[in-house]
């Protein structure tokens, strides 16, 4: 009986990072070695320089606002969006199209400003604190000395 490969394989799960900083890009190179397919879009094409080099990805010169663009890449079918960008206004823009718009399953959002956090209440995003992990962190290391 001929079996169709290619309907019996898994789908691989895909992940949008909107922002290439040191965060995005190493989100980024993370999943790609948990084997999701991984777009990444950042306005600054020079950004993508910072993509480790375990990245197997795509990178997408653009606007993570642009409604249009984030269709072009895949929104819709995504599994995970990430909003990594320094700015919360856009983190917060993106993960809010992802969650409400799109129905994107798992949405993260950076967040440098704790109070923004009432704005996506309820949506359903998680928030990374990287302020809140490294003081977090040194409080681990600290006490473990102590």
């Amino acid at each position: 009986m001929f079996k169709n490969s290619h309907l019996t394989r898994k789908k691989r799960r895909t992940a949008l990072v909107i922002g290439c900083g040191r965060l995005g890009a190493n989100l980024a190179g993370s999943l790609c070695d948990k084997g999701y397919d991984t777009i990444v879009i950042d306005k600054d094409e020079t950004a993508f320089g910072q993509l480790p080099d375990n990245f197997s990805g795509y990178q997408i010169t653009g606007d993570g606002t642009d409604k249009n663009l984030l269709e072009k890449a895949g929104i819709g079918n995504a599994d995970m969006v990430i909003a990594a960008t320094e700015r919360d206004n856009i983190n917060s823009l993106v993960c809010q199209m992802a969650g409400r718009i799109y129905q994107v399953p798992d949405v993260y959002m950076r967040l440098n400003d704790p109070n923004m956090e009432d704005i996506i209440e309820g949506y359903g995003i998680r928030v990374i604190y990287p302020f809140r992990l490294s003081v977090n962190e040194f409080e681990r290391l600290s006490h473990a000395k102590a």
